[in-house]
């Protein structure tokens, strides 16, 4: 597994996540991040690789989200993610 390959995957599925942030209120195509929509018990530290491969084996489990969207606050974020990974609103006090 190559940082090409990897590039390269996380790119395909960056597309299939729809190429933008998934909060209707931003839809910035810049920063991308994926971000989990449901706790998974992995924890943190497995690196970026295994993140992205992880995306490709699970991708209901995630949501793609701006730098911005997604360190605005996860708990403000994950509020408002529907059963179908979709951002249905973002608490406008929050958005600075």
């Amino acid at each position: 597994m190559t940082n090409a390959w990897i590039k390269d995957l996380r790119a395909k599925l960056i597309e299939q996540f729809g190429g933008k942030c998934q909060n209707p209120h931003c839809n910035s195509i810049s920063g991308l991040e994926f971000h989990h929509s449901a706790p998974c018990g992995a924890g943190r530290g497995r690196g970026r690789n295994q993140r992205i491969l992880e995306v490709r084996r699970h991708p209901e489990l995630f949501v793609l989200l701006c730098w911005d969207c997604h360190h605005l606050g996860v708990q403000v974020v994950m509020e408002y993610i529907d059963e179908s990974n979709q951002v249905l609103k973002i608490d406008s006090e929050n958005l600075s």
